[in-house]
């Protein structure tokens, strides 16, 4: 299994001004055997990264290694090309030749780097890995996208290598066949072992796959850590908003008290906050999922409740139905259960009152704006500061 590690990697395209960095110092180590996903909204660098990684692209300067052997450091103009790393790599366009069987595109790479003896067996065993030894005498013109995808997968485990790189190999299927291939691509990992790197824009997708996930903004690090410390415990109001919370509200300290002080986020009531991030500013943000929000007709005593002023937007969204709230100036996402959704928009109708009830328990507190970009360095995960309780009732 093999080692990767980044070290002050740098790519850019265009020159002089015009120039656009898509990896801006990186530095990453990603460990043998492990399922690491780089993350990110298009133009965040994270597929120049992989192609970098495997070879075609060549980094301006720094150094990549790959099992222990530096594969590109171009102030020792040392460049070891993609044909002699010993990985493997599934497109997003799945790139099979159309002149060729099924059996023959997967065998191509073996015979290529091993030899023409025992290539199709070989092959016969990659396909059936993915279910697709059935129709290894058909072309790929002839399967669906979900069977050409599984082909290209099978064509990089025939050559059995140590990495395997995905290029967001699953964004041109449909819904359904994401979520089955996804579990597939989970097992053989389990199944095999091999160290592999997966870019996607998806984040249900990387939180699903990934054993740790890279968050990447303008070619640089933005957080990296586990699925889990990034969806409980995002470092900045950017990832936040990319793992999923909806509502980012700014927070201005009220009060000086230590440990904890008092914020007004603009809902009608201050909260009261643990204070060790925001002590060193007077500007905070803290991230809400509108999951952790309900409406109710009466006030609560275990939760923040604050009087809303009327609902917009509400949409069906299968199992729940989304809507924003209004309390004041500000605008909050919630969700709302089907069995309350007559009851709710009734009242609204009717002009009754309405409380937003919000978990504090769930909230997330976190520094106002990401650091310059210049400045920005993977975050270290720690448990971020508790929302203690509401300073008044609302």
């Amino acid at each position: 299994m093999s080692r990767i590690v980044l070290h002050e990697v740098r790519k850019r395209f265009g020159v002089n001004r015009d120039a656009t960095k898509a990896i801006n110092g990186l530095d990453l180590t990603i460990e043998p055997g492990e399922f690491f996903v780089l993350l990110g909204p298009s133009g965040c660098g994270k597929t120049t990264t992989l192609r970098c990684i495997a070879g075609l692209e060549r980094p301006d300067s720094g150094r990549i290694e790959i099992a222990g052997s530096t594969v590109a450091d171009p102030t020792r103009k040392v460049f070891i090309p993609p044909h002699k790393r010993d990985l493997g790599m599934v497109f997003q366009s799945y790139a099979l030749w159309p002149h060729m069987s099924v059996l023959d595109n997967v065998a191509y790479p073996v015979k290529a780097r091993r030899s023409r003896h025992g290539a199709s067996a070989v092959a016969m065993d990659a396909l059936r890995l993915v279910g697709l030894d059935e129709q290894a005498k058909r072309y790929p013109a002839a399967l669906s996208g979900g069977q050409q995808q599984r082909v290209a997968l099978a064509r990089a485990l025939a050559a059995s290598p140590e990495l395997l790189l995905f290029d967001e190999p699953l964004s041109n299927l449909d819904a359904t066949l994401r979520l089955h291939l996804r579990q597939q691509l989970r097992d053989l990992h389990q199944q095999l072992g091999f160290t592999a790197v997966y870019v996607t824009h998806d984040q249900a997708e990387a939180l699903a796959l990934a054993d740790r996930v890279a968050i990447m903004r303008e070619g640089r690090l933005e957080q990296v850590g586990s699925p889990q410390q990034l969806y409980n415990h995002p470092a900045s109001a950017f990832v936040a908003s990319f793992v999923g919370f909806e509502n980012i509200l700014q927070a201005i300290r009220v009060s000086d008290s230590a440990p904890v002080g008092d914020y007004d986020l603009g809902l009608g009531a201050p909260l009261r906050l643990a204070n060790d991030l925001a002590s060193h500013t007077r500007h905070a943000s803290v991230a809400l999922r509108a999951e952790h929000m309900r409406l109710a007709p009466m006030p609560s005593a275990q939760a923040l409740s604050v009087s809303v002023d009327h609902l917009t937007g509400v949409q069906f969204q299968g199992g729940h139905h989304v809507a924003v709230a209004h309390i004041g100036a500000v605008k909050v996402h919630i969700q709302i259960a089907p069995q309350h959704i007559a009851q709710v928009t009734q009242r609204v109708s009717d002009g009754a009152g309405l409380y937003l009830h919000i978990d504090l328990n769930k909230a997330v507190l976190l520094p106002p704006t990401t650091p310059p970009v210049g400045a920005c360095k993977p975050s270290v995960i720690r448990p971020a500061p508790a929302l203690i309780a509401p300073a008044c009732s609302a």
